[in-house]
């Protein structure tokens, strides 16, 4: 075996590590071509979802109020969640998906005795009370709603 057999063995196993890393490479590419791909989606996909949230009367006095968080847009919300605060606890309640036109009633536990109650919601539903709604769109784009108002409990 002479030197230039050597070269060429060497030569060969070069040429053998680098296809190797050029499919790797490849294969990272396409990775990163798919992951460019979805964000532009979520940059220019349609999102109109409003909201409507009035508080549920209670089935029975024993029942905790629901707000019925109503999505009165066109497109659809995942992963809704509700932040309230309730007599002066910050909570955090899942409400789920909520297609466009739908609604999801969200349980609030842990109101305070004088509000519960079908006549107690009735009051509630006259003020302004504060609250945050957060979900994604369908393809995972974020979006916020805060409504201040203000503590009355």
């Amino acid at each position: 075996m002479g030197v230039g057999d050597v070269v060429a063995l060497l030569a060969a196993g070069v040429a053998v590590w680098a296809v190797i890393v050029a499919h790797s490479a490849n294969g990272r590419a396409r990775e990163a071509n798919d992951l460019q791909r979805r964000i532009d989606e979520r940059a220019r996909e349609y999102c109109d979802v409003e909201w409507d949230a009035p508080l549920a009367v209670p089935d029975s006095s024993d029942s905790p109020p629901a707000l019925r968080l109503k999505n009165i847009g066109s497109t659809d919300a995942k992963d809704v969640l509700l932040i309230l605060a309730i007599a002066g606890r910050r909570r955090t309640l899942r409400a789920g998906d909520i297609d466009a036109g739908q609604f999801g009633d969200v349980l609030i536990p842990d109101v305070p005795e004088d509000i519960a109650g079908a006549l107690g919601a009735a009051v509630f539903n006259q003020f302004e009370f504060g609250y945050t709604l957060h979900w994604s769109s369908p393809l995972g784009a974020p979006a916020t709603h805060v409504v201040p108002g203000r503590q009355i409990f």
